[in-house]
């Protein structure tokens, strides 16, 4: 899956947050409102791609419809690591279940993240979107944290790690709009 290294839009690296972060409330800002064009769901997807192959989360396929897309996540390769998790005498601290719950939740927050980057928004605290993805990010963040509240870090890992990779986003929201499907294997 080759995408052009040359970037079309200049977008500039954010910092990624420190883990102590995880656990900061960060303030409530109003979601902007745009329209949603056929080129943002691109993006949309390209983030939760490219925020998958950062974080090595296995996907087979990114897809795009005129209103809707998805990326699809490597079910059978996940199920086999967390078997390699479950093995006896592997056992994760809470606060390593805790990071990886929040990469989970970055990686639900990264298609509004790209979406935002495209349009060159700010973040400027948490954001509530309506959505399957803020639907699915919130319910992992109540069962592992009993809340919430590190919707905003999760919101900025995933924003940081995109900004930091834009010209892989770029390059997949490109291909996408082109073929409409990306199969990876």
């Amino acid at each position: 899956m080759s995408t052009s290294s040359a970037c079309r839009m200049h977008v500039r690296p954010e910092a990624i947050p420190p883990a102590r972060f995880m656990h900061r409330i960060y303030p409530v800002v109003p979601a902007p409102v745009y329209e949603h064009r056929i080129e943002i769901l691109a993006y949309h997807e390209a983030g939760h791609a490219a925020f998958c192959e950062i974080v090595g989360i296995p996907y087979t396929a990114i897809e795009l419809e005129h209103d809707r897309g998805q990326v699809l996540l490597d079910n059978k390769a996940i199920m086999q690591a967390g078997e390699k998790l479950s093995q006896p005498g592997f056992a994760l601290s809470e606060d390593e279940e805790k990071r990886y719950a929040c990469l989970a939740v970055a990686m639900y927050c990264a298609g509004k993240q790209a979406e935002l980057l495209f349009l060159g928004l700010p973040l400027g605290g948490v954001m509530m979107f309506d959505g399957e993805d803020h639907r699915i990010a919130s319910a992992l963040l109540r069962k592992q944290f009993g809340s919430i509240a590190p919707l905003g870090f999760c919101q900025q890992l995933a924003r940081s790690a995109l900004s930091r990779r834009w010209c892989r986003v770029e390059g997949l929201a490109g291909q996408l709009l082109k073929q409409r499907i990306i199969a990876t294997g």
